[in-house]
């Protein structure tokens, strides 16, 4: 028998035999080893809902996510009992038609190809994962899809207030009015679009938010932007309290949905990812983008220095945690390297994004710019900004500053070259001065790492279309940042970034760039 499609969140599995669900439940039975708590982590992806027994045979209703139906397909020899889509399904003349309405209004519209591709598979399934290039207009195709279902109740999730303000103004550039976005006040449930912050959606369901869950209640669609945070419970919680007779879409948008992009089921966040999304329904990939011309060429760079070990004590030389702190974060030979680079990169005004998970460290360098006399501004959370100035008595201060996204293009567009950001700038930002990335962070997985470079890689029109990553090569130290280096370098020839030759190949790149700058 087959796997029963039901165009919901659950698909169904029944009248199988013993054997079968048991196959079943162990391939959804999934753990991981967890460093921090030095336990396993457990998760079951499927329910029992009914049980009979019928002389000596048992037969087991489970239900199943349904983003897990394909892996289930091809691990098992269950088949699947299509239903058909019961919503609206749109053409691409119907999408062509609603373009041409958005350009009446804002006439610097233009909707491309995959871009058109993308909107449709949004709309024309229950559930869809649209992996969309950084840089490739991923705002616009969620914007154009709200435009379309623009009478419906639809929610838009993500923990980045700077982006959430970006989806706010884009939506409305494309005439969309019904929307509630005010970080001060509590949403209001009565317009069609809601945008909400995902830590705010979370303490509303905290607290069982009576109006909260009513409106859950009656939401046709839910987006996820930078979806690959949907395996965690603040993002996906949501669905949970929809009604699944009115839910008509679940859909995430992604530039890089997976920590192991070649192999994502192996994962344990990303198979939730895909539990909760399904596999990629669309997929236009960084290469894809810089191959069209779409967004910017990147070069990479690679710092090689000699890592001085630091001090962990014996009892946390295998604790990946300690070594990150005292052989990356702390590390005055890698942050000297670092420093010196972004003194470069000034000096030829190269715009540039310092990339740092850890604020206490970033600030401290940007210090020693100051100090230099090269002025730099930090972003975090919070819409927070700091700088060092100088205060009556000629030392410095830190400055502390209410400032968004558009202050930092103010400042880069008024002499600064150097922001340093947290992780608040590294995903969705669309700031297009930067024309440099410096990643200080050294993520181990590839979604950092593609959103960081996609940070620096913007298109430019009327300038050589390219863009420099820099990263560090962690030489003689702990062999798991060795093993990152080798995983960050492969995902960027992947996505498509080429890798210098020689330093001397990086500072003429470099030089012609600067040239441009004059």
């Amino acid at each position: 028998m087959p796997i029963y499609q039901t165009h919901s969140f659950w698909n169904y599995i029944a009248n199988e035999s013993e054997t079968i669900i048991n196959k079943v439940k162990d391939l959804l039975y999934i753990e991981k080893y967890n460093y921090e708590t030095k336990d396993y982590e457990i998760a079951h992806y499927f329910q029992e809902v009914a049980k009979l027994k019928i002389e000596d045979s048992v037969y087991i209703t489970l239900r199943v996510p349904a983003g897990l139906t394909q892996y289930l397909l091809d691990k098992t020899t269950l088949l699947l009992e299509k239903k058909e889509y019961p919503e609206k399904r749109y053409s691409e003349n119907e999408i062509l038609r609603v373009a041409e309405e958005i350009k009446q209004i804002n006439p610097q519209f233009e909707i491309r190809e995959y871009q058109t591709e993308a909107a449709l598979t949004s709309l024309n399934q229950f559930q869809s994962l649209i992996e969309a290039s950084v840089g490739s207009g991923k705002t616009s195709i969620m914007s154009f899809v709200c435009k379309i279902l623009e009478n419906e109740k639809i929610l838009i999730l993500n923990d980045n207030n700077f982006i959430l303000d970006q989806i706010y103004k884009r939506l409305l550039s494309f005439g969309l009015t019904s929307i509630s976005w005010n970080l001060s006040k509590d949403p209001d449930y009565t317009k069609n679009i809601v945008i909400l912050n995902t830590s705010g959606s979370d303490a509303k369901l905290n607290k069982q938010d009576p109006d909260y869950i009513k409106y859950l209640q009656n939401v046709h669609t839910i987006i996820y932007d930078e979806a690959q945070h949907v395996q965690s419970l603040t993002f996906f919680e949501p669905i949970l309290y929809t009604d699944p007779e009115k839910l008509k879409h679940i859909i995430g948008y992604s530039g890089s949905p997976f920590r192991c992009y070649k192999h994502p089921y192996d994962d344990f966040d990303d198979f939730r990812t895909i539990a909760i999304l399904g596999e990629p329904a669309f997929k236009y990939t960084m290469s894809d983008a810089i191959k069209d011309g779409n967004i910017a060429q990147p070069y990479g760079y690679f710092i090689r220095y000699n890592n001085k070990p630091g001090y962990v004590p014996e009892q946390f030389k295998d604790n990946y945690f300690m070594q990150y702190r005292a052989n990356i974060i702390y590390n005055k030979n890698r942050n000297k390297a670092g420093l010196e680079m972004l003194k470069f990169l000034n000096k030829h005004n190269i715009k540039t994004l310092a990339s740092f998970n850890n604020i206490k460290p970033g600030q401290n360098m940007m210090k020693m710019l100051k100090e230099e006399g090269i002025s730099a501004i930090f972003s975090c959370g919070n819409e927070t900004l700091y700088e060092w100035l100088p205060n009556k008595r000629g030392t410095l201060k830190l400055d502390v500053r209410k400032g968004n996204t558009d202050d930092i293009k103010i400042a880069l567009q008024s002499g600064y070259n150097i922001i340093f950001g947290s992780q608040v700038l590294d995903e969705g930002v669309d700031i297009s001065e930067f024309q440099a990335a410096v990643l200080f962070s050294a993520g181990k997985t590839p979604i950092a790492g593609i959103q960081r470079i996609g940070r620096a890689s913007r298109k430019r029109k009327n300038e050589l279309n390219v863009s420099l990553v820099i990263d560090f090569q962690d030489i003689n130290g702990y062999y798991k940042f060795q093993e990152h280096y080798i995983l960050r370098k492969q995902m960027m020839v992947d996505s498509g970034v080429k890798i210098f030759a020689n330093v001397q190949d990086f500072i003429s790149m470099v030089e012609q760039i600067s040239s441009q700058n004059k």
